[in-house]
C-alpha cells in the first residue's frame, strides 16, 4: 500500500536511493545546515505519538530544539513494515541569501546515490518520457501497479528497453 500512497494513487513516481552513500554524501558542515535529520524513523503506538500542538511548533526556534526530529522521525506503528529512513532539512532559521527568491533549502546528491525509480502505473507518458531522458543508465526502473488477485500494489522490474519503445 505504500507505493499507492507514495507515487500519488499510482499517478506519480518515487525515487529509491543508496542509504550509505546518502547519508554520507549529506554530512553537512555544522555552520551550512544546522537543522539538518538523517535517520531511521522510529514506530511507536498512535496513543504515544508527539503532535504539533505538543511540539509547541509555532515559531522557527523550535528548529533550534530537539523537538522537531521526534516529530518529523516518528511514525505509528501501523507503519512499522516501511522501515522507512528520512532525509530532513528544516527551512534556514534566516535566510542568508540577498536575493529574496532565491532557493536556500535545496540539496544536490551525486549520481551514483540513486538507485532506482519506481513509477506508477497511470502516470503520464510525457512525464515518463522525460524522466528516461535525465537518468543515469545504472538507475533500475519498476513499475507499481494495483493487483489483479489481491489487494495490494504490485511492483515489478521495467527495462529501458520498455521505456525506449513507449517513448518513440
Amino acid at each position: 500500500m505504500m507505493w499507492g500512497h507514495y507515487t500519488n494513487a499510482l499517478e506519480g513516481f518515487a525515487l529509491g536511493f543508496d542509504k550509505d552513500i546518502l547519508e554520507a554524501a549529506f554530512q553537512p558542515e555544522p555552520s551550512a545546515h544546522p537543522n539538518h535529520a538523517s535517520e531511521k524513523v522510529t514506530y511507536r503506538s498512535e496513543s504515544t505519538l508527539e503532535t504539533i500542538y505538543a511540539a509547541r511548533l509555532t515559531n522557527s526556534e523550535v528548529y533550534n530544539e530537539e523537538l522537531f526530529k521526534p516529530l518529523l522521525l516518528t511514525k505509528s506503528d501501523d507503519w512499522l513494515y516501511e522501515q522507512e529512513y528520512r532525509l530532513i532539512m528544516a527551512p534556514p532559521l534566516k535566510d542568508l541569501k540577498a536575493d529574496k527568491d532565491a532557493v536556500t533549502n535545496t540539496f544536490t546528491y551525486p549520481e551514483e546515490t540513486l538507485k532506482r525509480i519506481v513509477f506508477g502505473s497511470k502516470l503520464k507518458i510525457e512525464i515518463l518520457c522525460e524522466i528516461n531522458k535525465v537518468l543515469p543508465r545504472h538507475v533500475d526502473f519498476f513499475i507499481a501497479h494495483k493487483s489483479d488477485t489481491h489487494y495490494r500494489v504490485d511492483i515489478m522490474p521495467y527495462s529501458r528497453e520498455q521505456l525506449n519503445d513507449i517513448c518513440k
